[in-house]
């Protein structure tokens, strides 16, 4: 089950079925966001978030699984999968509380929250084969990506273009998606021979045994992915979550920037420490989100309004989401190079002393720490703007953009003292002077001032400066940077136009 992890190969690859992820979100945003009302559609997030936060318990055994699985335990992936399905149980009744919950504070919406139990089992799932392929094969999740996307925006079509449903359509569209995207990467998996062997009592009982590790992990991610719905109780209502939905729409692809490499990244250094590994995540990293950070800070206005212009005042919670999700993607990157260098665990579950000197705890708990500390920030600015649900949902993202600053500040001191590596500053430079150019393309033809009232009318013109402004970034930044011209030229490689190929 040793498989070799192509750095480049796969997070262009990831970062692909990203782009393209992006351009189906924006047709499956203005299909949903344009057929539902504004509380319908701070519902859906509620819905999204709630299933979200109720798979992220599965943390206590996926934190291991992949980890034993890249170090050759073979009944790792059967107990793993069965762990899962066992945790459908709980986990189900506790959404069905949140369900109730929910009503009794909305007044409205059980019937869809129920229709989304459905989602929550599929986000667990999903969220545990997505932890497999990391450190097996990472470029799966691209080829899994196009396969959601696809069928999420066709299901969208029929259910809420073409057969008039409406909330219940969208939750339907996604949960169907989902099931044929966990089905592949499920047969995917079995054919790299990860279920291939029993379950077994021990690793289970090690892995829940050492559950205060990844339990800090698990409580991160259950208050990340809550946010939407805890913002939603303390306001007592789902309008501050329709404006976070739109604002957030700007997270996924720059944090994909950064989650495309730190899968490959993450499952080299687990098998050995290379600056190489690192300072080539960060190209790659600078390369994509130097394009994908100055549309969303400039051209938020006309993205806010592409899913409907009611939401015209959220542009100014996409700039800040944007910048969010720039500094938290190095974070990312950080984190996987500290967490895949971690040897701890490399015979087993060691004693818990040496466990919670090691990054598998220091790491969830400073995440964990920083996720609290925004919690506190945005609790009481959510009193205050109770009756004001855009700088309601505007103090969510400055709170969780304050408190990631002292993260990345400590990831990256821990990285340089664990691994020898040199920021690709010159690469830094070139990205800079592109979007640059690229920006002033869009102030100079005031393609910020576009506000997409009709969509097939100010759309195309849209997609028009989106696409110059494209070619104008790839042209300098192949001028300036050396390492684009060679990136290129290994791509023609690959696509057979030349003679010689770099594997790398």
């Amino acid at each position: 089950m040793e498989h070799r992890i192509r750095l480049r190969y796969s997070t262009i690859m990831n970062y692909s079925a990203m782009i393209y992820r992006m351009l189906i979100a924006v047709g499956f945003a203005i299909i949903v966001a344009r057929r539902l009302q504004v509380a319908e559609y701070g519902l859906w997030g509620i819905i999204l978030s709630a299933s979200l936060m109720l798979s992220t318990p599965i943390t206590l055994w996926a934190t291991w699984a992949p980890r034993f699985t890249a170090r050759g335990w073979k009944e790792a992936g059967t107990t793993g999968l069965v762990l899962t399905m066992l945790y459908w149980i709980p986990g189900g009744l506790v959404y069905l509380l949140v369900s109730f919950f929910e009503e009794d504070i909305l007044g409205w919406g059980l019937t869809y929250m129920l229709l989304g139990t459905m989602l929550m089992f599929l986000q667990t799932l999903d969220s545990f084969f997505g932890s497999m392929v990391i450190v097996l094969k990472p470029e799966i999740r691209a080829y899994r990506g196009f396969i959601y996307e696809t069928l999420r925006i066709v299901f969208a079509y029929l259910f809420l273009v073409y057969a008039g449903l409406r909330l219940d359509g969208v939750v339907l569209s996604v949960s169907l998606a989902l099931l044929a995207a966990v089905l592949y990467v499920g047969v995917e998996l079995y054919g790299l021979g990860v279920f291939t062997k029993s379950f077994s009592p021990r690793l289970a009982r090690d892995w829940l045994r050492a559950w205060y590790l990844p339990t800090t992990g698990l409580l991160q991610s259950f208050l990340r992915s809550g946010l939407r719905a805890a913002v939603s109780w303390v306001t007592g209502s789902e309008i501050p979550v329709a404006y976070l939905n739109v604002g957030f729409s700007a997270e996924a692809p720059l944090l994909q920037a950064s989650g495309a490499g730190t899968s490959a990244l993450y499952a080299r250094s687990l098998r050995s420490r290379r600056g190489q590994d690192i300072e080539e995540t960060f190209r790659l990293f600078l390369f994509f989100i130097g394009y994908m950070l100055p549309v969303f800070l400039i051209l938020s206005k006309a993205i806010a309004t592409l899913y409907n212009p009611v939401y015209i005042e959220a542009y100014i919670v996409i700039s800040t989401v944007s910048i969010y999700a720039f500094i938290n993607g190095f974070t990312m990157i950080y984190g996987a190079v500290l967490s895949g260098i971690e040897t701890v665990d490399l015979n087993g579950i060691p004693d818990n002393r040496a466990l919670i000197s090691s990054y598998l705890f220091k790491l969830p708990v400073t995440r964990l720490v920083s996720t609290i500390s925004a919690y506190m920030l945005f609790i009481p600015l959510l009193y205050y703007y109770r009756a004001n649900p855009l700088l309601a949902a505007e103090s969510v993202v400055v709170a969780l953009l304050v408190t990631t600053l002292p993260l990345l500040i400590y990831y990256a001191r821990k990285t340089s003292i664990e691994v020898s590596y040199k920021f690709p500053v010159k690469e830094a430079i070139a990205v800079s002077v592109s979007a640059l150019a690229m920006s002033i393309y869009y102030m100079f033809v005031g393609a910020y001032k576009i506000i997409v009232t009709h969509f097939w009318a100010q759309f195309p013109i849209l997609a028009l400066h989106l696409a110059i402004g494209l070619v104008i970034y790839l042209i300098v930044l192949y001028i300036t940077s050396p390492w684009t011209r060679k990136l290129f030229h290994d791509a023609l490689v690959f696509a057979g136009l030349k003679n010689t190929m770099d594997n790398s």
